[in-house]
């Protein structure tokens, strides 16, 4: 479910690389967190974030919600309680990569509160390039 809503949503006209195997492999790890929001059953979003505990950084991993969910708060609430386990467990940083061409989900991290520190030219397959993404935390 997870990586076909990857596949459709996330690497649409990329190469298939979070295939069900990937996802699992993750998730397995401790120190990766996979979120999913359901609507009557069905999982209309999800989001997979990997912790690295000891850099105090932690990597958005994927993140997509459903065209018929967008613009709901969904997106939002799975970020919100990925940076509340964050922030309780001392991360500093949040990091991400975004399509550069995705004006949709780089306003969504923007109005979160994510800033640009990057471009990576032909991230995507040699044809796409990325924007990366960061939002720090002051620590207290």
């Amino acid at each position: 479910m997870i990586a076909g809503l990857s596949r459709d949503l996330v690497e649409r006209g990329l190469a298939w690389r979070w295939r069900r195997g990937s996802i699992s492999s993750h998730i397995r790890q401790e120190d990766s967190y996979l979120l999913a929001a359901r609507d009557h059953g069905d999982v209309v979003g999800f989001a997979l974030m990997s912790f690295d505990w000891d850099e105090r950084s932690a990597h958005l991993l994927l993140l997509a919600v459903r065209p018929s969910h967008r613009r709901g708060g969904v997106a939002t609430g799975l970020l919100d309680w990925l940076e509340t386990l964050a922030r309780r467990g001392g991360i500093r940083r949040i990091h991400l990569e975004v399509r550069e061409k995705a004006r949709a989900a780089r306003a969504l991290y923007a109005r979160l509160g994510f800033e640009q520190h990057d471009r990576a030219i032909g991230y995507y397959d040699g044809r796409e390039d990325a924007l990366r993404l960061e939002k720090r935390f002051v620590p207290g």
